[in-house]
């Protein structure tokens, strides 16, 4: 059930407009306007004299005096761009107007026109003599100046860096290709020198002559003098791609008859023909001249180090960075309607989830579909998007549905609570909410909880300046950029550098807020209001406390982190959202262990029923399973409650069940943070993925591999769980259709029995463990959630998924946690920090992940290089054979190279359609294809290796046989992209592989471990008979019968977890219970003490704390 929180009334003031919007539209005829003075921010006033005195103080302190107009000119032409102070001709032209207004009648007309026709004047004037201002970087400490470089050949068509495209940039238009085709004609419509279009490469700062390049827009221009090793580096294209692909196809025939004649040349000097090779040579010299007003474009150079910061996991902040959100989403482009809809839905109120369905039910219906389906899915994720509308500068953010679906799934349950509180706070700090009351002594816990109390207080009521937020959110951008950026990765953790960079960032904002706000006062009078001016004189104050005491991580269900947060801006936003997207497979795979199918979520997702389950994020897992299993066989009423319902009772020493769990969703979530760049981000990249379902379509492993016990699931599987449904509807005597496994989640014994004799007679043993994974599921895996009519087929879909899963675990996952043994000693600090709390003594955990004495508590990766390396291989070969495979289908039709067999079409055999014969690939190709396919295997490994391995002497060395170009290679009559030896060279940097293993030596060994389809698997270390003989995936929780032996087997796992301590890392984190098992209980027993001391006799929000 969707929680709804009242809306702040959010002040949005109007843009200002351009000079010729502000004259004073009066009209003579209409009364209604007649004495009313129209504002800058398009408002009016119905006092024509008090507008007047109004003028008239505002612009007594601006007047000049006898000899200083001309100054004041000056400076005003100096900024033309400022259309927000009012200098003093325009002041007197006011005065004239208001002393025409008073006078009424045509006097006042014709004032009105005399000013319109001077106004009109001005614009035109302007229009001829303005000069553009160049597009502003938001760090001009990166900018190293205005060259002209090749943007479509090569290294800059010479000897300079490569350039590679940025991951980051939007997609290509065809609509924007077509119109830059059309202007460039045959390439003289290209503005390739103009500034305005120049386009925007990161660089490293010492591959080329800083002395060489302009620092003015309009030149002159000159080519960069390049290093000596500049070639083996590579430039990134963070702005252009447009304009490069429109340069590409206007030179293509240029650059396809180059090719022809370097081949020509090539034969020509083979055969020592010099003359033809120097008439080829020319000919090659006079197409390059006239290609290159076509491909050399001017560049404004950024420094790469101080532009990218070395953080690869944050590309769509850096594109933040060089636009600042000033760029919007080209039109016709989803981005662009979604950035429409998003701030729309938030001036219109539209802030629900049922209330944005109406409002794109009235939009355009070959796309309200599409938008209906996002809103259906985006859950919180999208409504939380629509709330940063309050603030300009997140106009543009997150417009991608893609990614706003899969931040949703993937992280959102995780990030959610705390980045929804970051935003309140920076709402709080900008709104009219009073500061509680505090002497000046230290903040205390006290003072804290008032805070937070404060933050959230909101309601519909609450004013919030948007002048104000608009500037705190720029400048903590500013901030962030300068300070945080290159340490974001670290966010939430004890690491030493963020900490630093972090105290910086947060002196930088206090230090700079009061004078920001002062400037946009007196920049922008026009924007500002007597309430924005009592809201900016608290700011200051605020965001002091807030960064400086992190009042946040105090909030309800907002878990408490080993760091400070920063102010959530756009930059910071994009920052965290994408770090932790591209940890979503590792995870997800820690949500899994708390729960078998969670993957089914996605399924009810796509299909518009995620109402039915109880999350709609795979991290909310993690407070479902604390949630579900609160006071498993400690309360007597565990099995007649509901589990919203037991989050009211009351526990032992008066806790309450919310209090018990948001306190464990702390912890929990802290250790996940912690582990994120430590152990989540290297296992992804190692171990096997879990199976997902992907759709209700989408085939199981088990039923490719073992098609017989996938029929046996079908049938026998679906019938004993029906039966379960059955045997525990009547044993608690409540309706089919209300049972859940809440009532009883343990397996009934006959039930039990049944399949063991099934399996005994099969000669089987995977289908107990099934039913005891299903155990410990959170979902209610006996009613379907759309209704008892499709138990059949929900438990048909849920049991091949749960068979893959249990494979995935059993076969590839638990072997390899015993190598990458950090990620299961991450599985039993998250497993012992549940049971050391008493109410959750008895959480039931699907799997049993060994335990690894002394496991250190990170990744080395290091360790794992012929892991990467086949994983890497792997995924270049998919690509491989999904496009090779399509080739070959195509050629081998019959209007190609197919050659009709004596076979029918097997879409003919089973539909019974009419007969249509089947064509193949003529045989002669056999043998040059599985030379081709084998070759693409050695060539998909050494690229791997050159990915992925640091040390030279494993590198593959540039074979002599690639030198030459064989025969059979002037038959190909369709031009190919080759690389030349050059590339080759440079890209497997044969010199420095050459000097690192001092021999002469081939890639035997390298073609050896391509072709073994073994290599890269992670070894798997014998394994006792004991480990043989049982169950090696039952649920961990204890006998339901014996307690005392419960307590004694859970102490044993506490002393042999303390016994086992591995290594601390660089922060000093050291065991996980020390710290967090210990901080649970002081937790809970903080609670406890202020419920005892009467600190709050109700147990609303106010009285908890984390």
């Amino acid at each position: 059930m969707e929680a709804s929180s009242p809306t702040p009334n959010i002040m949005n003031h109007t843009e200002p407009n351009t000079q010729s919007e502000l004259t004073l539209s009066l009209r003579r005829n209409d009364p209604n306007t007649q004495g009313r003075v129209f504002t800058r921010n398009g408002h009016y006033n119905d006092n024509a004299s008090a507008n007047r005195s109004l003028a008239e103080s505002d612009i007594s302190s601006d007047e000049p005096e006898p000899g200083q107009q001309g100054a004041i000119n000056t400076s005003q032409s100096e900024d033309p761009d400022d259309d927000e102070v009012m200098n003093a001709e325009e002041a007197m032209n006011l005065r004239r107007l208001l002393a025409a207004a008073e006078k009424g009648g045509e006097a006042a007309q014709k004032a009105i026109e005399n000013e319109e026709q001077r106004q009109r004047e001005q614009e035109r004037q302007h229009q001829l003599l303005n000069i553009p201002a160049p597009l502003e970087i938001g760090d001009q400490d990166a900018f190293l100046g205005y060259a002209l470089v090749n943007i479509v050949e090569p290294h800059d068509g010479g000897k300079g860096p490569e350039l590679v495209p940025s991951p980051f940039c939007r997609p290509h238009s065809t609509k924007q290709l077509r119109k830059l085709t059309a202007v460039a004609d045959d390439g003289s419509g290209l503005r390739t020198r103009d500034f305005e279009h120049a386009v925007i490469i990161a660089v490293p700062r010492a591959l080329l002559d800083e002395t060489r390049l302009s620092q003015k827009p309009y030149g002159p221009h000159g080519r960069v003098e390049w290093t000596a090793d500049a070639v083996k580096k590579t430039m990134v294209l963070l702005a252009g791609s447009h304009r490069q692909q429109v340069s590409k196809d206007l030179t293509k025939k240029q650059h396809t008859e180059i090719l022809h004649l370097q081949v020509d040349a090539d034969k020509a000097k083979s055969k020592g023909q010099v003359d033809k090779q120097r008439e080829i040579e020319r000919k090659i010299v006079q197409l390059r001249v006239a290609i290159e007003p076509r491909v050399v474009w001017l560049a404004m150079l950024y420094d790469h180090d101080l532009i990218l910061d070395h953080q690869k996991q944050n590309g769509p902040a850096l594109l933040k960075l060089i636009t600042n959100n000033r760029v919007p989403p080209h039109p016709e482009t989803e981005a662009h309607d979604l950035s429409c809809i998003f701030k729309l839905a938030f001036e219109s109120g539209q802030t629900s989830r049922g209330s944005i369905l109406d409002y794109v039910k009235t939009l355009d219906q070959h796309k309200g579909e599409s938008y209906r389906r996002l809103v259906q899915r985006g859950g919180d994720f999208l409504l939380f998007l629509i709330r940063l509308r309050a603030s300009k500068h997140f106009v543009h953010f997150v417009t991608d549905s893609t990614k706003i679906l899969a931040i949703q799934q993937e992280v959102w349950g995780l990030v959610g609570p705390i980045t929804e509180f970051m935003w309140s706070q920076i709402l709080f700090s900008c709104s009219d909410i009073p500061l509680p009351p505090r002497g000046d002594g230290p903040v205390t816990e006290e003072c804290r909880q008032e805070f937070v109390e404060a933050i959230e207080s909101f309601n519909a009521d609450t004013y919030v300046s948007t002048v104000v937020l608009d500037v705190l959110v720029e400048l903590a951008d500013d901030a962030f950029n300068e300070h945080l950026s290159s340490d974001i990765l670290w966010v939430g953790t004890s690491k030493p550098q963020y900490q630093e960079a972090y105290s910086d960032y947060a002196k930088d904002i206090v230090g700079s807020l009061r004078e920001a706000l002062r400037q946009s006062r007196t920049n922008h009078p026009g924007l500002w209001t007597d309430r924005d001016v009592a809201v900016a004189e608290q700011a200051h104050a605020k965001v002091r406390l807030i960064l400086f005491n992190q009042a946040a991580n105090r909030a309800k269900g907002s878990p408490v982190l080993d760091s400070s947060l920063p102010l959530w801006t756009p930059m910071c936003g994009a920052a965290i959202l994408d770090d932790w997207l591209s940890v979503k497979d590792g995870l997800y795979m820690l949500c899994s262990w708390l729960t078998p199918t969670l993957s089914h979520i996605q399924h009810l997702n796509v299909s518009g029923l995620a109402s039915k389950m109880p999350i709609t994020s795979y991290p909310e897992a993690i407070r479902l399973f604390l949630e579900t299993w609160l006071g498993y066989r400690t309360h007597r009423n565990w099995s007649q409650l509901p589990r919203t319902s037991m989050l009211q009772q009351t526990f032992d020493k008066g806790l309450r069940g919310w209090d018990i769990v948001d306190t464990m969703f702390n912890i929990i979530v802290r250790l996940v943070w912690r582990s994120r760049e430590t152990v989540l981000r290297p296992a992804q990249r190692i171990l096997p993925q879990v199976p997902r379902i992907k759709s209700s379509s989408s085939r199981s492993t088990i039923q490719e591999e073992d098609p017989s016990f996938y029929d046996a699931l079908l049938t026998k599987g679906a019938d004993w769980i029906r039966t379960w449904s059955k045997d525990l509807a009547k044993r608690t005597k409540v309706w089919e259709k209300d049972v859940t496994p809440r009532l009883d989640p343990l397996l009934p014994p006959k039930i039990r029995q049944s399949i063991e004799e099934w399996q005994v007679v099969h000669e089987e043993t995977r289908m107990i463990p099934i039913f005891e994974a299903l155990q410990s599921s959170l979902f209610n895996f006996l009613v379907s959630a759309t209704g008892p009519t499709n138990n059949k087929t929900y438990h048909q879909k849920l049991l091949p998924l749960l068979a893959d899963e249990l494979a995935h675990y059993r076969g590839q996952l638990r072997p390899a946690l015993q190598v990458v043994t950090p990620v299961a000693r991450l599985y039993h600090q998250i497993v012992e920090v549940i049971h050391s709390c008493p109410e959750l003594a008895h959480a039931r955990f699907w799997l049993d992940i060994p335990e690894t004495p002394d496991a250190p508590m990170e990744v080395d990766q290091s360790l794992y290089t012929n892991q990467l390396v086949r994983k890497d291989r792997g995924e270049r070969m998919s690509v491989f054979n999904s496009s090779f495979l399509a080739f070959l289908k195509r050629i081998s039709k019959a209007d190609c190279l197919g050659i009709m067999t004596n076979r029918l079409l097997e879409s003919s055999i089973e539909d019974n359609a009419p007969e249509f014969p089947a064509y193949k690939l003529h045989l002669v190709f056999a043998r040059e294809l599985a030379r081709f396919s084998r070759q693409a295997k050695i060539v998909a490994h050494q690229l791997s290796v050159i990915n992925h391995s640091s040390d030279f002497s494993k590198w593959p060395v540039v074979e002599n046989d690639w030198y030459t170009i064989e025969d059979q290679s002037d038959d190909i009559t369709v031009p190919l992209p080759f690389c030349s030896i050059d590339d080759l060279i440079l890209h497997y940097q044969d010199q420095q592989v050459q000097d690192a293993i001092e021999e002469e030596r081939g890639n035997e060994e390298l073609v050896r471990q391509a072709l073994d389809e073994g290599f890269g698997l992670l070894p798997v270390p014998e394994r006792s008979d004991e480990q043989d003989g049982g169950n090696d995936l039952s649920n961990s929780a204890p006998p339901e019968d014996e307690d005392d032996e419960v307590e004694g087997n859970r102490g044993r796992l506490v002393a042999q977890t303390r016994g086992k301590r591995g290594r601390s890392d660089e922060e000093g984190v050291g065991d996980v219970h020390d710290k967090d098992g210990e901080s649970c209980r002081d937790e809970l027993n903080r609670i406890k003490r202020q419920k005892v001391s009467g600190a709050g006799g109700s147990h609303g929000p106010s009285d908890r704390a984390n």
